[in-house]
């Protein structure tokens, strides 16, 4: 199974023994957050990949029956940083609860 950004806020299902891989575009002004996986469903797989600056890309094995939730986060405007320069503080957060029968 394959997520994007676009997947915000879906529970998804998936079989034991599948797995799941996402890719979060970004940018270097406003970059994802490295993936985390909760709970004991999921374990971190190689994604396989190359990450250009500011994506996230992960991949997780389903290991076990169970929940889990996958997170990620980024500025909601680029990052400015000096003097006159102004920044935002929002943060827009990214996740997707995944249950694994």
């Amino acid at each position: 199974m394959e997520l994007t950004a676009a997947d915000n806020g879906r529970a998804v299902c998936l079989t034991a023994g599948g797995q799941i891989r996402l890719t979060l575009d970004g940018t270097r002004e406003r970059p994802w957050t490295p993936v985390t996986a909760s709970g004991g469903a999921l374990k971190a797989a190689n994604p396989g990949i190359a990450v250009l600056p500011g994506d996230a890309v992960a991949a997780y094995d389903a290991v076990a029956t169970g929940d889990a939730e996958l997170g990620s986060s980024r500025p909601v405007c680029a990052q400015h940083t000096g003097p006159g320069r102004m920044s935002c503080k929002s943060v827009e957060e990214w996740t997707v609860t995944v249950t694994v029968r």
